[in-house]
């Protein structure tokens, strides 16, 4: 390390600190590791609507840039079959799936039907993927279907239209590591 990079730093150390970081090398332990950070790839899976679905990514990767590497795979249509099949060959992080509009091959068209089947849906994601689900719904105006989809595997339900501040909070909740939760709530 030249003399001059290391007084420059030396400089950013109050004066009272400073002999006592030349003797413990921290300065160049310290910027060393700060230096090594590199962003950690976070991949997302959106369907849907694919004007939110992009807004959603780009939102994304503004409010997380240096942390994350955002990278979405957006689903232009929305058969249950080709998400499964997404989660199964693909490494993804977080589920953001906009629930009714999830299109099941079954011959039931009621509007029941198609609930129980998005129920179903994210009840096989949760147990086969283990990953973060945010519901994403208009439809129904029913008030225990939010709680009904929790149950049944989503993280997070939220009706649209959002507020950017709200879904960036439960998102954030989504990246907190399962390990982490029980010991961040003791605290």
């Amino acid at each position: 390390m030249s003399k001059e990079t290391n007084e420059t730093r030396l400089q950013l150390i109050p004066y009272q600190n400073r002999q006592l970081s030349i003797k413990a090398n921290l300065i160049k332990r310290g910027l060393d590791l700060v230096y090594s950070l590199e962003t950690r790839p976070l991949k997302v899976l959106l369907h849907g609507d694919k004007h939110l679905s992009q807004t959603i990514v780009e939102h994304l990767k503004l409010i997380y840039q240096g942390r994350y590497n955002v990278t979405g795979f957006i689903m232009e249509l929305s058969w249950a079959s080709e998400i499964v099949y997404l989660a199964e060959t693909q490494t993804i992080d977080v589920f953001i799936l906009i629930l009714n509009n999830i299109i099941f091959t079954s011959e039931k068209r009621s509007s029941e039907d198609h609930i129980e089947n998005i129920l179903n849906l994210l009840t096989l994601m949760r147990k086969t993927y283990g990953k973060p689900i945010i519901g994403l719904f208009t439809w129904p105006d029913d008030p225990s279907f939010e709680k009904r989809a929790k149950d049944a595997g989503a993280d997070i339900v939220l009706r649209m239209p959002f507020k950017w501040e709200a879904f960036q909070k439960v998102f954030e909740s989504c990246l907190i590591p399962q390990n982490e939760i029980g010991r961040s709530k003791s605290r």
